[in-house]
């Protein structure tokens, strides 16, 4: 965090960051959820498993303290964005138009809404997504057997129904739209998942189709990415298909100022409150000399406050979980 949000010595229990996003630059995030509350169930989320899979939406969180922790923080100097994502689905938050005007009272900064797609079916969600300036809905499938094991949806969840309602936004919606495909090795990769994915791109006509594919712990140790050389040949079919706009998502690149108001292991604790970070995206995003991030994160460890897990080869860093209740 940064000075602005030394206005109170409270803490911040659903923002998180600025963290360093590999879409949107420097980007506040904004968790609706005490725990993961996802209508999906995806196998290589960075997050972990889904606690709770409702398709009701609700206020999960009170509003009012929601609004006062962005009060509290905005406006921020420097942010690129302010992010709907964190533990679960934003779409599922009832209030989810409310915060986005409320956010415009309090700063420019540009928002963006993370979403699944599993409710985009619905008008009034539909509605709610075009306040946001960008919004980066996800299809990972187009067959149900593939969702199922991509996914792991609600069964009462349908992609030919998620489709028509990203054909449908598409049209109603004025600003960024940029459709995220996940592909992982033998869940939704093969060759005809892929034409019938570039199809649905088609049709849909995103401003940008971004592939994606694991690059953090998932939340299933045997989901496994797909290799550079397979993202490139899945980039080449997509545009031989008439898929315009596709790139494969890369590496975040922004450097960011510390915060000498703050303690950095405060720094620290707070970005990787709600997922891991590895190493040089925490140093990245909190702008810290690589010493002094190590020093912080060998004290942390020996502390016990946060675990270091390896994961192709780098190190990232996670808050312990919670003890079990006897």
């Amino acid at each position: 965090m940064t000075n602005t949000a030394q206005k109170s010595d409270a803490p911040y229990r659903y923002l998180f960051g600025p963290v360093p996003s590999r879409r949107l630059g420097l980007s506040l995030g904004v968790d609706l959820f005490e725990k993961k509350v996802c209508n999906f169930n995806c196998p290589y989320c960075e997050c972990g498993p889904t606690v709770q899979m409702p398709l009701v939406r609700s206020e999960f969180v009170p509003f009012d303290d929601v609004a006062a922790e962005l009060r509290r923080f905005l406006p921020h100097p420097g942010l690129d964005f302010v992010t709907f994502s964190g533990n679960g689905e934003p779409t599922l938050y009832s209030r989810l138009a409310d915060l986005i005007r409320l956010i415009r009272t309090l700063s420019d900064t540009r928002v963006a809404v993370i979403t699944n797609s599993a409710l985009i079916m619905d008008a009034e969600v539909r509605n709610d997504l075009a306040m946001a300036d960008v919004v980066m809905p996800s299809l990972d499938a187009v067959t149900q057997e593939a969702m199922r094991r991509i996914n792991k949806s609600h069964p009462s969840i349908l992609a030919s129904e998620m489709i028509d309602g990203l054909v449908a936004f598409r049209k109603e919606f004025a600003g960024e739209m940029d459709l995220e495909i996940f592909f992982c090795q033998g869940l939704n990769d093969d060759d005809e998942e892929v034409r019938l994915l570039a199809d649905a791109a088609r049709r849909i006509g995103p401003d940008r189709v971004q592939l994606n594919t694991i690059d953090r712990p998932p939340a299933d140790p045997r989901a496994l990415p797909v290799t550079p050389e397979r993202m490139q040949r899945l980039r080449a079919a997509f545009t031989d298909a008439g898929v315009a706009n596709v790139e494969i998502i890369g590496a975040y690149a922004h450097a960011a100022k510390p915060d000498p108001a703050m303690p950095v292991e405060e720094q620290i604790l707070s970005l990787i409150l709600r997922r891991g970070v590895n190493e040089q995206d925490l140093i990245d995003s909190l702008g810290l000399p690589e010493t002094d991030a190590r020093t912080a994160l060998d004290r942390l460890i020996s502390e016990g406050r946060i675990t270091r897990i390896d994961y192709d080869g780098r190190p990232f860093y996670h808050r312990p979980p919670k003890p079990k209740k006897k």
